[in-house]
């Protein structure tokens, strides 16, 4: 009975919501002001407009940290690599772990080539934590502080493909001294 009664009040919300009604006019500056109220400081009179008439809104670009290489472009497009990014975590993320663990998620286009032997390595600060096949990496008992991370595709004689741009983290643990 509760969850039927719930569901009425989300559909009536829903319902109540999509009949409302939406105000335009010219600010000051004359920058175009849109509203749900007909009046308002801003715009004392504002017509209706038809919801059918509003611009449509603008893409937006997914957070991703740009690409370089460190082979040149001829030799990055023969091996295929437009890609590879850092998902997880986003730059100047400050992720909170009192046991250091730290999810590294990282998306390469194309796929890795494994037939050719290709590999992830994933570098934290200066140190090489993992080499792979997998686009993921759960890192444990990683000291607090600020850590910098980047993802590579390296071949079987270690010659870097691609590597992504480095992402910053924070992570926060619980002081021993605290204990």
């Amino acid at each position: 009975m509760r969850a039927s009664l719930v569901m009425l009040i989300v559909l009536a919300v829903c319902a109540s919501s999509a009949q409302a009604r939406i105000y335009t006019c010219k600010d000051k500056a004359g920058n175009t002001v849109y509203s749900d109220t007909p009046s308002s400081a801003l715009c004392p009179e504002a017509e209706e407009v038809a919801p059918e008439s509003l611009p449509p809104l603008i893409e937006s670009k997914p957070v991703a940290a740009p690409v370089t290489t460190d082979a040149k472009p001829k030799e990055a497009a023969k091996d295929g690599y437009e890609s590879l990014v850092i998902t997880t975590p986003s730059d100047q993320e400050s992720l909170r772990s009192n046991e250091g663990q730290v999810l590294i998620t990282y998306q390469v286009t194309p796929a890795l080539n494994t037939r050719s032997g290709h590999q992830y390595v994933i570098v934290l600060g200066d140190k090489e934590v993992y080499r792979g096949k997998n686009n993921s990496v759960a890192l444990a008992n990683v000291d607090r502080g600020t850590h910098t991370v980047t993802a590579k595709i390296v071949t079987p004689n270690g010659q870097t493909l691609i590597s992504s741009e480095s992402v910053q983290f924070t992570l926060q643990r619980v002081s021993r001294l605290l204990n």
